[in-house]
Parts: C-alpha cells; sequence; structure tokens
C-alpha cells in the first residue's frame, strides 16, 4: 500500500468510504430517504476525495519517472476538495457546474447503452448548505494520507544504505 501509486485509497477506511458512498447512492437513498442519507454521501467524499486527487497525482508521478507519498500534495488535494465542496455547496455556479459536470461524465454510458438522444441531460442536484458540517472529515482524509508520508519518509533514509 505504501509503496504503490495511490496505495492510500487502499487503506480500509478509504475503502470503507467508497462502499458507504456508493451503497448510500444507490440504496440507502432510495430505501430511507432523509436528512442522514442526505448527509453520509457528503462524510464518505470527504474521506474519499482527497486521497483519490492524491492519488491522480501518484500515478502520473510515477508515469514521469517515480513518486513518493507528498504531504504537500496532499495538503493541495485536501483544500481543493474542501474549496470546491463549498463553492458546489454555496454558489449557484458551482451547483450548475457539477449538474453539468456530471452529465458529462455519464453521457459516454447513456450513448452506449443507447440511452441518449444525444443532449447532455443535467443530474438533479439539492444545494444544501448543512452539507457543509461534512467539512471537517477532510481531517480523517488528511489523517490517512500523512500517515503513510510519514512511514514512506522513514524508510526512505534506510532504504538509501541498502545497495
Amino acid at each position: 500500500m505504501r509503496n504503490i501509486s495511490a496505495g492510500a485509497l487502499l487503506h480500509p477506511v478509504a475503502l470503507g468510504a467508497v462502499v458507504l458512498l456508493v451503497a448510500n447512492d444507490h440504496v440507502l437513498k432510495r430505501v430511507c430517504p432523509g436528512w442522514l442519507t442526505g448527509k453520509l454521501s457528503d462524510f464518505a467524499g470527504m474521506v474519499f476525495f482527497p486521497l483519490f486527487l492524491q492519488g491522480i497525482w501518484e500515478i502520473a508521478a510515477k508515469a514521469s519517472g517515480g513518486f513518493a507519498p507528498s504531504r504537500r500534495i496532499l495538503l493541495a488535494a485536501v483544500i481543493s476538495t474542501g474549496v470546491v465542496f463549498s463553492w458546489i455547496k454555496l454558489t449557484t455556479a458551482g451547483a450548475d457546474a457539477y449538474r453539468y459536470g456530471m452529465a458529462l461524465l455519464r453521457w459516454p454510458m447513456r450513448w452506449a447503452a443507447g440511452n441518449t438522444d444525444g443532449r447532455l441531460i443535467p443530474c438533479a442536484f439539492t444545494q444544501d448548505r448543512t452539507d457543509l458540517l461534512a467539512l471537517p472529515m477532510l481531517a480523517v482524509g488528511y489523517w490517512i494520507g500523512a500517515a503513510r508520508c510519514s512511514i514512506q519518509r522513514r524508510r526512505t533514509p534506510a532504504s538509501a544504505l541498502m545497495p
């Protein structure tokens, strides 16, 4: 986990966040709609998404010659996630960007399944300021990624001495 690109995504808490996000969005919100299911995905996303961004950076870094887990990249991912999430939840422009961005991501699959006439159909989105209660969960994502960076850093000098 520690020596592979995007390894933080394999942490049990990160995997749990992904499972919760998918289960909540595709099952729980339909079976038991309400305040709690409205927040669960936000909480899970705040744990998962910074690690996902860090993983993308690590994969790109490895493709260009190597990588090491980086606290600087992790911090940038955490801050970016918080800023964009807040923008989406607090502004009309952010909400529209999300609705159309998700529509764009879904369009190829809809087209392949024959479920579109070629138009981009924005997804449903509920803008709720109370979703910002999920922002402290960014600390969990940071904790997972930072622990990985610390362990990697402690191992580097010892491994450098090995032939």
